[in-house]
């Protein structure tokens, strides 16, 4: 995955810089990734210092997701589904 910010993009409106308000307005949110392990991938995004919403969330035994953020505070999900 790459993350990048472009020069002149214009700043992200205040009501979208917190997870819990943008989640209340209609639109784009996030986009999740499914990953096989995800304390390995958050571990990895630890030591490459990306910049962390919330720790390892646990939604029944077997959702468990992460958020981060890219350079223009865009939210990421990273999400383990064992579900199937």
């Amino acid at each position: 995955m790459e993350l990048f910010s472009h020069p002149q993009s214009k700043p992200l409106p205040h009501y979208r810089r917190k997870l819990d308000s943008d989640l209340k307005v209609c639109g784009v949110k996030h986009f999740a990734l499914e990953v096989k392990d995800i304390e390995k991938e958050y571990h990895e995004l630890r030591r490459k210092k990306i910049g962390f919403l919330t720790g390892i969330e646990n939604l029944g035994k077997k959702l468990r997701y992460f958020f981060i953020k890219d350079p223009d505070g865009i939210f990421i999900e990273v999400v383990e589904n064992k579900i199937a």
